[in-house]
């Protein structure tokens, strides 16, 4: 196991509620919690401007609980993040390029800036 896979499996099995990774390669990074999800047995999401939010890697179980959610879905930041804090399945959410939108995060209601229920 790759030192990066393995701190990042550390890191997610710690359940810290929020993981911040910045980098400029955003394929190995979503390829690095692809290989974890068989580890994890969690769900893995993620969330563009420009798509929304979308299964990245599924259990089965899982994603036909949730439904289709594959339709553009949760496009806006804030609705992304009232969606997160209404999950109830153990899942991982990649919000790719979000850290802009949350140095505004006053445009947002205080429960959906505080997704970690802290």
């Amino acid at each position: 196991m790759t030192t990066d896979l393995h701190e990042l499996e550390l890191l997610l099995r710690s359940r810290f509620p929020i993981v911040a990774i910045e980098s400029h390669e955003e394929k190995r990074i979503l390829d690095l919690f692809r290989r974890l999800r068989s580890q994890l047995n969690k769900g893995i999401l993620s969330w563009s401007a420009t798509e929304g939010l979308v299964w990245n890697v599924a259990p089965s179980k899982l994603q036909l609980e949730a439904g289709d959610i594959n339709q553009r879905k949760h496009v806006q930041p804030s609705e992304v993040l009232r969606h997160i804090k209404t999950v109830k399945h153990a899942s991982v959410f990649i919000l790719k390029d979000f850290h802009p939108l949350l140095r505004r995060s006053t445009q947002y209601p205080p429960d959906a800036r505080n997704c970690t229920g802290a």
